[in-house]
């Protein structure tokens, strides 16, 4: 109910567009239902934001509305809700970005040499790495999984990705998250 008047919102995104237009559907929208579900005052978020007490309401009623229809949050919304990852994680993806860059200078030195065979091969390990970079910085399981995959089969040296991600609590959380996963499963 909006501003308890008994008045059901419109939560279609059609709606929501044309209600509000002047307000970005970014990381501010976010920040308007993350403080409110903390309990910060109305009147502070009316005044810091610019908007109604019923428009904050809406916010809020909308996104419990997608929660609760499994529609899954957007991977942008989802990391700017998230933020950076864990030192931990920013140095196992490190490793893996320089197994990148080590396959995709290895594609342009078989280039050169005329090794086409050995340039794909290397494309594929260099894409293969970035993709496992990328997944970690987006709290994907399935990177870690392939990450710790890698890290058994390049002992010793794999060791420390899998000691940075599987050791830390920090790094561990950052794989955990029961919203990333509801809203992955719900697709």
């Amino acid at each position: 109910m909006i501003g308890g008047g008994g008045i059901e919102p419109d939560l279609s995104p059609h709606h929501a567009v044309g209600y509000f237009l002047h307000m970005q559907w970014d990381a501010e929208y976010e920040q308007v239902v993350a403080e409110y579900a903390a309990g910060r005052d109305v009147a502070e978020l009316e005044r810091q934001y610019g908007l109604s007490r019923a428009e904050i309401e809406w916010l809020v009623a909308y996104q419990a509305q997608q929660r609760l229809s499994g529609q899954p949050m957007s991977d942008e919304e989802l990391n700017a809700r998230r933020g950076t990852p864990p030192g931990w994680v920013v140095g196992a993806a490190l490793v893996f970005a320089f197994g990148a860059v080590v396959g995709l200078a290895g594609v342009i030195v078989a280039a050169i040499q005329g090794l086409g065979g050995a340039a794909v091969v290397s494309g594929i390990y260099g894409a293969l790495f970035g993709s496992v970079v990328l997944g970690l910085w987006q709290g994907r399981r399935g990177s870690l999984i392939v990450a710790i995959i890698f890290g058994i089969v390049s002992l010793p040296f794999g060791l420390i990705p899998i000691l940075l991600l599987l050791v830390p609590a920090s790094a561990r959380e950052w794989f955990a998250d029961s919203e990333r996963t509801r809203a992955r499963s719900a697709v």
